[in-house]
């Protein structure tokens, strides 16, 4: 019998297929499934993959507002990828990302994320890691916060009073935390509602830690675990007491756990907060990856946003380079863009190679989304071998996407 394969957007009727294929595919909970499906899924964001009329592949592409830079930019987050145990192995992933990355390119999308179960899966689709999570382990007993006359209250969206206010000041205290990274997703009050309903399939709470005036930090806990370690999965304090205030929320725990794990954008305060306690492991690791959708603009948004472009730059007047992406997955990205003292000058798909300066930077999509993100610099990455330019050129293309590392996060698994 001849495979049939047909890729498009699921419909109503396909809810349940692909509610099937989550619940084999992921270990969640009843609760959460029950949740995502009834509250979050929604078919016009949903790729499935279907031969011969049946379910063998979905995906879902859930819409985030994500900062970078000085831009608030519309991306989607891809969720739930996966296959049929018995078609696994058959390319049909390669075939639903690459129908999934063309269709966010048409769409006009510039941006892509998605949280790998292992990244090696998704690297060779064009994602990058630029995300870091922070987490730190402490044991409840080394915890010794200090009094504070810091108010607590859990967030409770059926009973508080103002609810509205509450959550757009929960977004400006979130804001004033994550501000000095480069790229972080942008919270109103539609994300928290989200987000607390989220936390209710495994019991958790949003505490908030107030003065006499507003909100000073909060803390999103998960109390209850089988290996007896409190969940804190993302706390911000905006100064020493909401810190000492979150710390006592932590400690009174201690009948139910014996240790935690706290996750935070603010891993540098929380160093300073706790006297670098040697007791307490901060671990670093790779949590979000990031792919450039659209080359053209992406290209030309950091160009215009970059040294280059001050007016006291000095070019002579022949000065010209070019930068070259190519893309395995969205053929519209393999592109090669020149400049003439500094601004563009011509843009082609079909490389005439003796046609181009010398002055050339060449890189994958990969590349340019770390560049992007500033989660890497072009010296750098020329030095591991991942881009290919002149060592007298890396100067010219550093005033262009920049010589500092940034941090960047994300804390959504949705």
């Amino acid at each position: 019998m001849k495979n049939n394969i047909e890729i498009r957007l699921t419909t109503e009727k396909d809810k349940h297929r692909v509610k099937d294929l989550w619940k084999y595919a992921f270990s969640d909970s009843d609760e959460f499934i029950t949740y995502y499906f009834e509250k979050r899924f929604n078919p016009n964001h949903t790729i499935g993959l279907f031969k011969n009329g049946c379910l063998e592949a979905a995906l879902q592409l859930n819409p985030y507002n994500l900062a970078i830079g000085d831009v608030i930019l519309p991306v989607n987050y891809v969720v739930g990828v996966s296959v049929q145990p018995e078609s696994r192995g058959q390319g049909l992933m390669t075939k639903i990302m690459r129908a999934t990355l063309n269709m966010q390119y048409e769409r006009g999308e510039d941006f892509s994320i998605l949280m790998p179960i292992d990244t090696r899966l998704y690297t060779r689709y064009g994602y990058s890691n630029c995300f870091m999570r922070h987490e730190f382990h402490v044991d409840l007993a080394r915890l010794a916060p200090k009094s504070t006359k810091y108010k607590i209250k859990r967030l409770d969206m059926a009973n508080v009073e103002n609810l509205d206010r509450e959550l757009h000041l929960l977004s400006e205290v979130y804001f004033d935390a994550v501000q000095e990274n480069y790229s972080f997703v942008s919270r109103n009050r539609t994300y928290w509602k989200n987000k607390l309903a989220e936390l209710s399939t495994d019991g958790g709470e949003i505490f908030i830690v107030s003065d006499d005036f507003s909100p000073k930090g909060y803390a999103m806990v998960i109390p209850r675990s089988q290996d007896r370690t409190l969940q804190v999965i993302e706390m911000v304090a905006l100064d020493n007491r909401a810190f000492d205030a979150i710390m006592g929320i932590v400690k009174g725990h201690s009948t139910q756990a014996e240790r935690a794990v706290l996750v935070t954008p603010q891993n540098k305060e929380f160093g300073i907060y706790t006297d670098y306690d040697n007791n307490i492991s901060h671990i670093v690791k790779p949590f979000m990856m990031g792919r450039i959708i659209n080359v053209e603009r992406v290209l030309d948004h950091i160009i215009q946003k970059s040294e280059i472009y001050k007016k006291d730059r000095f070019f002579e007047e022949d000065d010209h380079f070019c930068i070259s992406v190519s893309d395995d997955m969205i053929e519209e990205n393999n592109y090669t863009a020149l400049y003439k003292r500094g601004r563009m000058a011509d843009a082609t798909r079909e490389v005439c190679e003796s046609c181009l300066p010398d002055r050339r930077l060449k890189m994958t999509v990969s590349e340019l989304a770390q560049l992007y993100l500033k989660s890497a610099t072009v010296s750098k990455l020329n030095k591991m071998g991942r881009l290919e330019v002149y060592e007298k050129d890396i100067e010219l293309f550093e005033e262009i996407f920049g010589c500092e590392f940034y941090q960047n996060y994300i804390n959504d698994f949705i």
